[in-house]
């Protein structure tokens, strides 16, 4: 896999302080990270203005390898904030430690998009999901037996009554 650089949060807050109305643009936004305490020192003004600005994001998608309960909690709190946007309606999730207290806060959505694997750990496995989250179109890349057997269990936080599209990607 090619190395990728991100913009830092610091280098992102001197974009949004310079030019606000860019968030208001924005349809489409990826979190990527370990999303740690130390790599998100300095980042509460960034996380405020892109959940408080950000509202026709249509697109989130979140790619990070540290368990949810691990999250720094401002940065939980405004994940949870564009969640909630009423125009969202594609969440994509790339980690191998997708959490189901994470999903648990999921909308009702369009378009769910898994890469990689979805492996709850056993702390993370709850009998029954406070919330089924409807997903009309699912889209596994890379997602394996066991991620697989997860995400389709009856018990999983996934309502697929109304599933329209089903893709299955490898590789």
């Amino acid at each position: 896999m090619p190395h990728r650089n991100f913009l830092s949060f610091e280098f992102l807050a001197q974009v949004i302080q310079v030019h606000p109305s860019v968030l208001e643009r924005v349809k489409s936004l990826m979190l990527e990270g370990p999303f740690k305490r130390k790599q998100l020192t300095g980042s509460s003004y960034v996380l405020s203005q892109i959940a408080e600005r950000s509202h026709n994001l249509v697109r989130l998608s979140l790619a990070h390898s540290t368990r949810w309960q691990e999250i720094n909690e401002t940065l939980r709190k405004h994940i949870l904030i564009l969640l909630s946007q009423s125009r969202l309606h594609t969440v994509a999730l790339n980690g191998h430690l997708i959490s189901i207290e994470l999903l648990d806060h999921l909308p009702d959505l369009k378009r769910l998009e898994v890469d990689s694997f979805l492996i709850p750990s056993s702390s993370d496995i709850v009998p029954v999901p406070a919330h089924k989250v409807k997903v009309e179109e699912l889209v596994l890349i890379n997602v394996f037996d066991i991620g697989m057997k997860t995400i389709l269990h009856p018990k999983s936080p996934f309502d697929f009554s109304t599933l329209k599209v089903f893709e299955v990607h490898k590789g």
